[in-house]
């Protein structure tokens, strides 16, 4: 699947909070390395501007999305109908930190449509999730080019399955007493892993499909059926990596 630019190269930009400017930037790099998904993203280095205009030599690493929004009735925190798509999707991300769900570190509303973040692989690292095993993803492609698994995820396979799992079968937990169903059919959960093999947390970092659990679904067989069905996923995960054992060897 290819990913097209959120942001062209000197594009400048004034990001907002609470809907409010705060700083002016220009994108002095822009890259899409490690990016994947359906829609608009860019890894972007901006730089802050002065006042007067001039650049202040100073660089941040972030990515800058479209903003995706599905369920659009339902409202999260201080989200509402009569804001834009990204201020909706600030505020569904903002809802589910304050939580308590591990989320991305940071984030800005750039525009009607745009979203941006701070870089959580401007370290180094690889976000291990659905796009590890999702047929169209760059990652699999790859995988099946080259025989070669990426070192992030070779240390994943070392990584202890029943700890992954726990995380995310917490994070389920409280998302579900919240009355909170996690991204549909998206990206439930990804894990933030560096080629050290340190594995960060496990987070959930898309919030285009987020939605309030419907009343029929509400019971405890329903709850351990999906609970379940979000756990297996990381033996799907391990699964598609594993078939590539011989190169681990």
């Amino acid at each position: 699947m290819t990913v097209n630019h959120a942001v062209e190269l000197g594009e400048e930009v004034v990001l907002k909070k609470d809907g409010k400017p705060t700083v002016k930037m220009r994108a002095q790099g822009v890259s899409v390395v490690g990016l994947t998904g359906a829609f608009d993203k860019s890894r972007v280095a901006f730089e802050p501007l002065r006042a007067e205009g001039g650049e202040s030599g100073h660089r941040y690493a972030t990515v800058v999305k479209e903003a995706d929004l599905s369920y659009q009735g339902d409202l999260f925190g201080d989200e509402s109908v009569d804001q834009s798509r990204a201020e909706r999707y600030y505020e569904r991300w903002k809802y589910l930190k304050s939580i308590g769900i591990p989320v991305v570190s940071s984030m800005r509303v750039v525009d009607s449509e745009r979203v941006l973040m701070g870089d959580m692989l401007a370290d180094g690292g690889q976000f291990i999730g659905k796009d590890t095993y999702w047929w169209s993803e760059f990652g699999v492609l790859e995988r099946h080019r080259t025989g070669q698994l990426t070192d992030e995820e070779k240390a994943f396979l070392q990584i202890d399955p029943l700890l992954v799992k726990q995380e995310i079968a917490r994070i389920f937990d409280i998302a579900w007493m919240n009355g909170v169903l996690l991204p549909d059919s998206d990206e439930e959960f990804t894990v933030l892993v560096k080629p050290n093999g340190v594995w960060r947390q496990v987070m959930v970092k898309d919030y285009g499909t987020l939605r309030w659990v419907p009343q029929d679904m509400m019971n405890n067989d329903t709850r351990g059926d999906l609970r379940k069905e979000l756990v297996d996923r990381v033996d799907e995960i391990r699964n598609e990596l594993t078939r590539h054992d011989k190169h681990l060897k």
